[in-house]
């Protein structure tokens, strides 16, 4: 008998004399072209909360980053964490969550980080939440990433060619309206900053309701 949260592949794959079986992918939701029409309004808010900034330069972080935690609930962010539950939820549902539960996601925080040249985070994790995302109001695809890092892998030999499964690290480029969504536990960072282009960022938790405390990411 099967345990009961593991998955069987499809049958077909077994009759097949040789197959790659892949387990225990990391996945990331990308969604581009969200909210444009609400950047100018956000990017004018940012502008006032720049001398709110806390800059934050200790060993592992080398940024600059907003002390208001609840932008969620003013008028001009409000819309963009509507958009962002919205498909937080339906990543929710193709990741296998039932829809009843989708509908219990909400944000639990967000706020913004701007970075210049000089700039970087190492690998992080976002304790207490359940989904996090990073949506982007400035940035450029051609000097700005984001990085998504494996710490468990353990191979003996570096391949002769890197690709998404045997990589340690996932990179995603940053531009204007881009919206990433991940598990709050998957380590990211972002390299360092060679280039003066200024990149902004709008960070955020989201949490589960009624999430039992003997259960863990999977509730």
């Amino acid at each position: 008998m099967a345990y009961s949260k593991s998955f069987r592949p499809d049958a077909t794959s077994f009759e097949e004399e040789l197959c790659i079986h892949e387990m225990f992918p990391k996945v990331v939701c990308r969604h581009d072209n969200i909210g444009l029409d609400l950047i100018p309004g956000m990017l004018e808010m940012v502008e006032e909360f720049r001398d709110q900034t806390a800059g934050n330069k200790t060993l592992y972080v080398n940024s600059t980053h907003s002390t208001i935690e609840t932008l969620h609930r003013l008028p001009v962010f409000k819309d963009l964490a509507a958009e962002i539950i919205r498909v937080a939820r339906g990543f929710m549902v193709e990741y296998g969550y039932a829809n009843h539960r989708a509908s219990d996601l909400f944000m639990a925080g967000m706020w913004f980080n701007h970075s210049s040249k000089g700039n970087f985070i190492f690998p992080h994790i976002h304790h207490g939440g359940f989904l996090s995302a990073a949506y982007y109001l400035k940035a450029d695809p051609e000097k700005h990433e984001v990085l998504f890092h494996d710490f468990h892998k353990n191979i003996q030999e570096e391949p002769a060619e890197f690709n998404a499964r045997n990589s340690e690290v996932f990179a995603i480029p940053c531009k204007p309206g881009r919206l990433v969504i991940f598990h709050s536990d998957q380590p990211h960072g972002v390299p360092l900053q060679v280039h003066e282009d200024e990149k902004i960022v709008v960070a955020c938790n989201m949490i589960l309701k009624n999430v039992p405390k003997d259960q863990g990411r999977m509730a």
